[in-house]
């Protein structure tokens, strides 16, 4: 019974990771922040342990509705500095999109990214690299 209640505990556990946001909104369109993410944790493992060294009575940061105290930075980009922390903002309503179609693997995808943000070259370059990667305990 035990061993029962682990193993679904464990598969949820699983099923919670691998849904981490890979397809925001059940929507086809990889979001390739959180790919980026995830591979820089693989690269690091430090700071996926840290992940797990955060303090349990903090409170969770607040989105700021009203952001009339902050610069623009560019379109859907506000920043401003507050006691010594920067904090920045980013609505990805307001920011335009472009998207790029790539072949990963021998499928077709597509990707929204911020316009000028990352060329396609340099995009499809990371993903193929990404899809290369082993896990940080295989040899």
């Amino acid at each position: 019974m035990i061993k029962i209640l682990f193993i679904l505990l464990v598969s949820y556990g699983v099923t919670q990771l691998a849904s981490f946001g890979f397809f925001p909104n059940n929507n086809p369109t990889i979001n390739t922040e959180k790919i980026l993410y995830l591979a820089r944790l693989v690269k690091e493992p430090q700071q996926f342990l840290a992940l797990f060294n955060g303090k349990s009575g903090q409170p969770a940061v607040q989105f700021p509705t009203d952001l009339s105290s902050f610069n623009k930075v560019s379109k859907g980009i506000y920043a401003k500095e507050e006691e010594g922390k920067n904090i920045t903002v980013i609505k990805l309503g307001e920011m335009e999109m472009e998207s790029y179609s790539l072949v990963i693997d021998g499928n077709p995808i597509t990707v929204n990214v911020p316009v000028g943000s990352i060329s396609k070259e340099e995009l499809e370059k990371q993903m193929n690299e990404m899809k290369n990667m082993k896990p940080a305990n295989e040899k």
